[in-house]
């Protein structure tokens, strides 16, 4: 049976740490030039993904595609000022 502990670098599994997303969303949110207050207030009333969806789907393409956090922040930053 496998065994998983969360740490500062994200998840220990066997003594080596997998490397996990939220590293990137941490660096991602604080890299954006807007906050998730202003998304909440831009899309208020729409039929939009809030906040942690859109993160998370920025961050799903830009991974899936090989992407950097660099790609995500310009990714997530155009589509919000397209809202």
């Amino acid at each position: 049976m496998a065994i998983y502990y969360f740490c500062k670098k994200g998840i220990e599994y066997n003594n080596t740490i997998i490397n996990i997303e939220i590293k990137m969303k941490t660096k991602l949110i604080e890299s954006l030039d807007f906050t998730e207050e202003e998304y909440n207030e831009k899309t208020a009333g729409e039929d939009i993904a809030s906040f942690n969806e859109f993160i998370d789907a920025v961050i799903a393409f830009v991974e899936q595609s090989g992407g950097t956090l660099e790609d995500a922040i310009v990714m997530a930053n155009e589509a919000y000022y397209q809202l």
